[in-house]
């Protein structure tokens, strides 16, 4: 595959080792690609079992019962979690001349510095969280109809908030940043170009629901770059992933 790409005009584009543009453009289809294949067959079981239960079920209320089951929701994002983020090591593993740890930036961060994040991160999400009630808005229905039907509750945390993190981050502020950083594209143009396909990605919520996701995405980024660490943004995502599921879990109980 071409390593050519959009030509850098920051000190970035003097390491040659690192995919360029198209290349990881090409290389992110193709994982996309199969993190959809991934999720198609870990719920072809749970659509057999919904269609038998229920012969004649029209394609659009399969599709609903099966994202409103947490096991299914569960299983895709610890199958996705898994083989999807070593789908993307492999991306980087085959470009020769960088190891691994080097390109996806594994690195431990310093202690304060995941400290101040981690406060950020937990400040900037009370602020959308106390926009949300000053608007007057719920909470997605579908959320709420998927943590008021779940059975294995520390399955659906175990996708939540380790497995969704673990290849949303190495993908986007990982693989995608790494490569795009490093063309015309520069690193303020990746940062929310990532964070705006990271937001599309969650096809599944309103609008308004999106929009506050590209807003976590553009602060995840700025970690990313700030820090020179994966670590940091990851861990902030987990630790916003682990929020959102107790705050869930609350609701339904209470």
């Amino acid at each position: 595959m071409s390593d050519t790409g959009p030509t850098a005009t920051n000190d970035l584009s003097s390491t040659p080792s690192h995919w360029g543009f198209w290349a990881t453009t090409g290389l992110g289809v193709a994982v996309l690609i199969a993190f959809l294949v991934i999720q198609s067959l870990v719920g072809l079981p749970f659509s057999i079992a919904m269609m038998a239960e229920n012969p004649g079920m029209p394609t659009a209320e399969l599709a609903r019962m099966l994202n409103a089951n947490a096991e299914y929701i569960a299983a895709a994002l610890i199958a996705t979690g898994t083989f999807g983020t070593l789908l993307v090591v492999a991306c980087a593993w085959l470009r020769r001349g960088v190891g691994v740890r080097d390109y996806l930036a594994i690195t431990a961060p310093g202690g304060r510095m995941l400290a101040l994040w981690l406060a950020a991160i937990i400040v900037f999400v009370a602020l959308l969280e106390a926009m949300t009630v000053l608007l007057g808005r719920e909470g997605p229905e579908f959320v709420v109809d998927l943590y008021a039907n779940v059975r294995f509750p520390f399955l659906l945390a175990l996708g939540t908030v380790i497995g969704a993190p673990l290849f949303e981050e190495v993908f986007f502020r990982g693989f995608l940043h790494a490569g795009w950083s490093r063309s015309r594209l520069g690193v303020a143009g990746t940062v929310l170009l990532t964070s705006l396909l990271w937001a599309l990605m969650h096809i599944q919520y309103g609008i308004y629901e999106i929009a506050q996701i590209f807003a976590l995405g553009v602060v995840l980024g700025v970690a990313r770059v700030q820090s020179g660490s994966l670590a940091v943004p990851l861990a902030m995502h987990a630790l916003v992933n682990l929020i959102a599921h107790i705050q869930a879990m609350y609701m339904v109980s209470g």
